[in-house]
């Protein structure tokens, strides 16, 4: 007899272990409460609101759904579309000034640590008509090296204290139900040192999506508040099963999860810049929930797991992997950022210091903000606006810089589908 009830959405600032709230994750949330005609409750406080600096444009875009479900504004099949889970929506207006929705698509961030003309080149799949483009921009910290003294060394070849004695994650077994786990030293494949870590697995029965992990105590705590990436060089297999490193601190059952899919085959020298989000959801072991996505005290680091996970039926999966080091992070910027699609280079003029990033809708203008939201500048672009036709375009990202490996960014290509309503 009342509205049906979505839950708790929570609504932060930027701390060390999360971003602040973007306006998308809460477009995401009430757009799905307009199309089943529900209620979302925000979880938040009033220090939150503050220090995030789009609160007012998140909450105009609340109100604005929230309007358009009480007046039952779009008709059943657009309601139904919009109930689609996973994809995203937004509001636009029409060429007659009536209010719309469109699917809108932020690709998932590519990370460029390197301007040589490969690593920051790609190629972008448009499923929609040709459009202007639209993209984010974030400069993320540059890396240490792997084997730099200022790495923490979570794990390295040698004596484990592996956890026996209690109950696996989240207080149960430590591999799926017919497979079986196993993580090892070894010599077979051997990249730097004497040896090399071995993780097999096998599953060995028809259920899809096997899972198993071994979980590790290490030496003493470590503080990886300045160190929230991962590298190491592992030895892949090409089987599509993901390996992943899951630290976790002493409280237990907090933890943020460093994944590598093993779509490779032999050395790669592997660097993860940041723990996953949302993807967490995807995967089919026992931290794909909040618990890896929630506060966490990298000060206090005290296990790591290591998983083989989506392990098909009947699948054997083997990889190796060597010293695992959380990597120091460094100050770095990005100065005027251009983006190249065929002929067309368009200039954002402005320096992005670590976490600031930047926003450009398709107009003449960008807006640019720090890490917690708060805007530092609204600027012109300069050169073309490129287009991205529908189908491959090869994408290239560049900056002024005086090093080649001193720059850093995340970067999302944003791409909008026909109106309806």
């Amino acid at each position: 007899m009342i509205p049906y009830e979505f839950g708790w959405f929570g609504f932060f600032g930027k701390e060390i272990d999360r971003d602040a709230t973007l306006p998308r994750e809460i477009e995401y949330a009430f757009s799905k409460t307009c199309a089943y005609n529900g209620a979302m409750s925000i979880e938040t406080n009033l220090s939150s609101l503050k220090t995030n600096g789009r609160t007012k444009e998140i909450f105009a875009i609340m109100k604005n759904w929230e309007d358009l479900k009480f007046k039952n504004y779009f008709s059943e099949d657009a309601l139904l579309k919009i109930q689609e889970k996973g994809k995203e929506f937004t509001l636009d207006k029409d060429g007659d000034g009536s209010v719309v929705t469109r699917q809108i698509k932020y690709e998932p961030e590519k990370y460029i640590d390197r301007i040589d003309g490969v690593r920051n080149s790609w190629t972008f799949e448009n499923l929609f008509k040709a459009q202007p483009l639209q993209v984010t921009i974030k400069s993320m910290p540059t890396l240490a090296s792997y084997g730099d003294p200022e790495n923490e060394v979570l794990i390295k070849p040698g004596k484990l204290n592996i956890e026996t004695s209690v109950n696996g994650p989240m207080g149960g077994p430590r591999n799926s139900s017919g497979t079986q786990f196993n993580l090892s030293l070894s010599d077979e494949q051997v990249k730097t040192g004497d040896q090399s870590f071995k993780a097999t697995a096998a599953n060995n029965s028809g259920a899809p999506f096997g899972w198993g992990c071994a979980e590790i105590i290490m030496d003493q705590l470590h503080d990886i508040s300045r160190n929230r990436a991962i590298g190491t060089w592992i030895y892949g297999d090409s089987s599509g099963a993901v390996l992943h490193f899951v630290c976790e601190d002493d409280s237990r059952w907090v933890v943020r999860d460093w994944w590598i899919k093993l779509d490779f085959k032999g050395w790669k020298y592997v660097v993860v810049p940041e723990p996953a989000k949302g993807e967490i959801y995807d995967f089919h072991y026992p931290y794909n929930m909040y618990f890896s996505i929630r506060h966490i005290n990298y000060t206090r680091m005290a296990r790591v797991y290591v998983f083989l996970s989506e392990i098909a039926p009947k699948q054997n999966v083997t990889c190796y992997f060597t010293q695992l080091e959380a990597l120091q992070e460094k100050s770095g910027t990005i100065k005027n950022p251009k983006i190249t699609i065929g002929s067309q280079t368009i200039i954002f003029p402005i320096m992005l210091e670590n976490e600031e990033y930047l926003e450009y809708k398709g107009s003449n203008r960008f807006r640019a903000f720090n890490a917690s939201g708060f805007t530092i500048a609204e600027k012109e672009i300069q050169g073309a606006v490129p287009t991205l036709n529908f189908g491959s375009n090869t994408i290239t990202f560049n900056c002024d810089y005086s090093e080649p490996d001193n720059q850093a960014a995340n970067i999302s290509i944003i791409t909008l589908g026909e109106p309806f309503k």
